[in-house]
């Protein structure tokens, strides 16, 4: 249903499932309860989108009450919305996209099953769009969530995640150009990956406090020239497996900070985009790893200014065949062989 500008509410008693995608809006005219005669409906099995038009001023949105489950769920471009409540309902997807990110409190169960989806891209609705500020949202009662995909965060200047302490899936972070400020609170716990692809607005600093466990990878890329210049993990202990891929030169990127993992289940790789032909001059130390104790696999490589390799040496007793060390004197300027690094000699000579 389109343009529903002068549309209140809607008298649809009898509906009970729909099978596709439920599509209102823009809903100019509606009311807080305007979906509240969707007495019937309990399922969406495609998407129900409900948006907003700059008229809209509804700033808390019943669902239909017998609503129970929808394959995704998707708010768009709702600047005045303040609050939803999802308690009682299995959604699939989440979609929260444009204005609809100015202040939003999602209510719901304390495991959320779903995926959050943020697109925060300019708003149609808004008089100043390019000055707005975009905000992660606030939960209430919710405290897991099956994952999180932001993407298009064109708008999103400063992303804090916090207020849920587990993730039941993946964090993913794409194409994000305009991010100047990542920090995570609260969340202890991602059973899937943590995947960036793009972090180049960070200036300073990209802080993931307080996660403790990563069941998956850590993907970390996107880290361009004149990107962020410390990538920190300070309460991490475990994780499935960590990748960097760090800047080329001239580089930004110097500080990698790990201090608290003790345990990766199956490889720590270190890399640049391409390490055939880019390199990183930034990173000169691996320090940031001096409490790691037990890795598969070690692979570096696109290092041109890296001279010391000292903060692996706690991991060198779970590493006992040559084939665990992945370090090229091809792709490193200096590349000392699981050997000398059991000998001590972790450190390039003369430095």
């Amino acid at each position: 249903m389109y343009y529903c500008n002068n549309v209140g509410s809607f008298d649809v008693p009898k509906l009970e499932t729909v099978d596709g995608d439920l599509d209102l809006g823009p809903l100019g005219s509606l009311s807080p309860e305007g979906l509240a005669d969707f007495r019937a409906l309990a399922s969406v099995g495609g998407t129900f989108r409900i948006a907003y038009s700059k008229a809209t001023s509804v700033s808390d949105l019943k669902l239909p009450p017998a609503l129970k489950s929808c394959k995704t769920l998707s708010l768009f471009d709702c600047a005045t919305l303040r609050n939803i409540d999802v308690t009682g309902i299995e959604i699939g997807e989440l979609n929260l996209e444009r204005a609809t990110l100015v202040d939003l409190t999602i209510k719901g169960n304390s495991v959320f099953s779903g995926v959050i989806r943020l697109k925060a891209e300019t708003s149609s609705n808004l008089d100043n769009p390019y000055s707005a500020v975009y905000n992660f949202p606030k939960f209430d009662g919710i405290q897991e969530i099956g994952g999180l995909n932001v993407a298009d965060a064109q708008m999103l200047k400063n992303l804090q995640i916090a207020g849920i302490s587990k993730i039941n899936g993946d964090i993913k972070i794409n194409d994000n150009y305009a991010i100047n400020t990542l920090t995570v609170r609260d969340l202890t716990e991602v059973t899937g990956d943590i995947f960036t692809a793009s972090l180049a607005g960070i200036s300073s600093t990209a802080e993931f406090a307080s996660i403790e466990r990563v069941g998956g990878y850590l993907r970390i890329g996107g880290l361009y020239p004149f990107a962020c210049e410390t990538l920190s993990f300070p309460d991490l202990t475990e994780a499935g497996g960590v990748e960097i891929v760090l800047d080329n030169m001239p580089s930004r990127t110097k500080n990698l900070k790990m201090d608290n993992l003790t345990g990766i289940t199956d490889s720590l790789k270190i890399t640049t985009q391409n390490p055939n032909v880019s390199f990183n001059d930034g990173v000169t130390n691996l320090d940031g790893f001096s409490g790691l104790t037990n890795v598969r696999v070690v692979s570096i490589s696109g290092t041109y200014a890296l001279t010391s390799y000292e903060g692996l040496k706690n991991c060198l007793p779970s590493l006992t065949s040559d084939d665990q060390w992945d370090v090229s004197p091809n792709y490193n300027m200096f590349a000392p062989t699981l050997e000398q690094m059991k000998a001590g000699e972790w450190n390039q000579p003369g430095i």
